[in-house]
């Protein structure tokens, strides 16, 4: 980062990847502590980050140290409107407290992007009827409602297959 700062003028970093932070909170904010150092030791100035985040790994301490980084920007998938549809998924379904934190990104002065499956092989009336009540409670950024795709290799292409649902 500070060859590119330098040398080429680069004042916006996006790091496409979800896991890019630990997931315990205190081995997280110690990355970011020395990132920061490491970036101040080699007189880096103003600059941008982006990246992706997952809602169920961070915390709003976490939030605050990564925007006294430079984090300006962030995708956090929200994914899943229900319980059932998380665990149908093997993911977590957002809450309250995935909602309080894109709160605490807009009171950091980040951008938050999010999405979530509306529309999935497992899809309903009702799944997507309470997925349109979630978004309505999204409280700041901007979201996308989007469709689950079924890609090569993973382990919805295997169940759906299992399932007949292919050709």
């Amino acid at each position: 980062m500070a060859e590119l700062w330098h040398e080429r003028e680069v004042r916006y970093f996006y790091f496409v990847d979800e896991h890019l932070l630990p997931y315990d909170e205190r081995e997280a904010l110690e990355l970011l502590a020395r990132w920061r150092a490491g970036l101040a030791r080699r007189r880096v100035g103003p600059f941008g980050i982006g990246t992706m985040l997952r809602a169920d790994r961070i915390t709003p301490a976490i939030v605050k140290r990564f925007s006294e980084l430079g984090l300006v920007r962030v995708f956090v998938g929200l994914e899943l409107a229900s319980e059932e549809e998380g665990r149908h998924f093997g993911r977590r379904a957002p809450g309250e407290r995935e909602l309080a934190l894109l709160e605490e990104f807009a009171r950091q002065g980040v951008i938050t992007v999010s999405n979530l499956m509306l529309v999935h092989p497992y899809s309903t009336p009702e799944t997507i009827s309470r997925g349109i009540d979630l978004l309505e409670r999204v409280p700041f950024g901007v979201f996308e409602a989007t469709r689950m795709m079924v890609y090569h290799g993973t382990r919805l292409m295997k169940t759906m297959a299992e399932e007949g649902r292919l050709s």
